[in-house]
This record gives structure tokens, sequence and C-alpha cells, in this order.
């Protein structure tokens, strides 16, 4: 905890290491062929200077639409598909990518270098042939979501998309470390240090504003143990578009539309059925209950 405090304290994201902010790992856990479907492997150069890993996952027929994942802060984009992945039986084609560090892809992990490549992979994305009647579909999983909101305002790209779904993610980097450390037994005055030191450019409450012509659903779990509920609702707050809020019940971090929870998958297909969302009040905000939205 005191090495997780001192490099918070430091204000620099890519310090001691990889920084608390990012935990890549290079082994590979799932692979291509382990797929009950068909997987693409290619390489993408990006901005940042470093080349990515990007999977395409094909559905049944390929290209009937596509959901585009940016993946949390830890592990790769093998050891995270699962989020995603089933959405390949419902007529998706799904396409992952590794940031800078992750995986199979080259350099390092800074906020400035996923910001970098967060741009480049809309781009490749936007480039891509789109088949007519195709919807495509953001969805940013806890860090990821922060990279997307950033990348997604920094490229103008947002009207290539039908919809945006940030889930477990949060507001402010400076208020994420400062709920982290504050877990900790008398960690009050380090946490409020943390809060005032950790830089918050780029932060998602500071980009999302911006994206006011892509519809946007954020998805929280009550019982996330890692983000509050409060860090997604706070950076829901700050959208000026058509939004959503889905304060979901018995679910840990990041594992909102996984196979464990599939009513919540349902919920998921059943809005990208609705395109765009309905509009949530402000009132209706974290102690509001999942809704299926008809």
């Amino acid at each position: 905890m005191l090495l997780w405090a001192s490099c918070m304290l430091s204000g620099l994201l890519v310090g001691c290491g990889s920084s608390p902010f990012y935990a890549p790992d290079q082994q590979l856990g799932t692979a291509s062929h382990q797929y009950p479907h068909p997987v693409i492997d290619y390489y993408l150069d990006s901005r940042s200077g470093n080349r990515l890993h990007v999977q395409r996952h094909l559905s049944s027929p390929p290209n009937a639409n596509l959901v585009v994942h940016f993946h949390g802060n830890a592990g790769n984009l093998s050891k995270t598909s699962e989020k995603v992945v089933w959405l390949v039986d419902h007529g998706f084609d799904v396409l992952l990518f590794d940031y800078s560090g992750y995986g199979q892809s080259s350099g390092n992990a800074s906020r400035e270098t996923l910001r970098l490549d967060g741009i480049t992979f809309l781009e490749h994305v936007s480039a891509l042939s789109r088949p007519s009647g195709q919807r495509r579909i953001l969805i940013g999983t806890s860090m990821g979501g922060a990279v997307l909101v950033d990348a997604l305002a920094s490229s103008e790209l947002q009207t290539e998309f039908d919809l945006l779904v940030i889930d477990s993610s949060f507001d402010h980097y400076s208020k994420l470390a400062r709920d982290v450390i504050s877990r900790y037994p008398l960690s009050y005055l380090v946490a409020k240090v943390a809060e005032w030191t950790v830089s918050d450019q780029h932060a998602p409450a500071d980009q999302i504003d911006k994206l006011s012509a892509i519809p946007l659903l954020v998805a929280h779990c009550q019982e996330d143990g890692l983000i509050p509920l409060e860090r997604g609702f706070e950076l829901f707050e700050q959208a000026q578009t058509d939004k959503v809020f889905w304060s979901m019940e018995k679910c840990l971090h990041a594992r909102t539309f996984t196979a464990e929870h599939p009513d919540n998958q349902q919920l998921l297909l059943e809005q990208f059925e609705l395109l765009p969302p309905v509009i949530m009040t402000a009132s209706q905000g974290p102690g509001s209950s999942s809704q299926t939205l008809k």
C-alpha cells in the first residue's frame, strides 16, 4: 500500500514501473484458435510510434454489426475478451486491440501513449468498409472507458458510431486515486494528498461534454469494490447528449456484462435494438435500479 501511495503522491501516472493506473500483461491467455468462431489477428502502427495487436472476432454472417472494445488497465485483450466476445453469437463482429505495452503490442503504457493508441484505433475503425445498415457500437470498460472518451473527443469521429457504452469507469483520475487509497485504514490524509497531486489531464469528465453527437449508455455495478458507483454517475452527469444511466445490482467491478449475468447481457442487446437510448434524468441517479428500456 505504501509503495502504491508513494506512486500516487508523485503525481506522475507513469512513474514507479508502469504506475498504479496500468498493469499490462504480455502473456496471452486464450489463443485465437481456441474460440468457437473465426478470429483474425493483425497489427496496426499507432500514432504513439508503437505497433498494436488487433483482433477481429467474426460472427456469421460476418460484418452484420460491429462492436469495438477498449479494455481496462490490467491484462490484455486475450484476458478481457469475455466481456464482449459473447456478442459474436448475436450477430456482431467484435474488434479488440491492445494498448502499447499490453499483450503483443510494443512500447510502454502511459496516459498519453494510450490516448494516441485510442485515436489511432478509432481512425482505423472509421476507415474500414461499412456494409449498408451496419451498426457500430463503442464499449469502454473501466480504464478503457477513460481512454475511449478521451480518444473519441480528440479524434472528432463520434458521428462514425451509433452508441457509446461506458462500463465501470470514472470521471477524474484524482478522485479515483482518493477513493482507492481511502479504503485502507488510517489513510484519510494520504488520500486527500493523492487527490491534490494526481494529474487530471485528459480526465473523462473534462472530455465527455464534447461528445454531444453520439448517444451514451453508462453502466456501473452497485457493488463495485474498485471504482465507486459515484464515479460512474458523475461522469454520466457531465455528458451533454441523449443518455441513460444503469445502476446494476449484484455484480462486481467490470463484470457487468459477463456470462454470470445473462440478464444484463439481454438488457444490453435490447438497448442495441433501441438506438438511440431513452433519456434518463439526473434524478434517476446512483440509487436507481437497472431498467429494461422498451
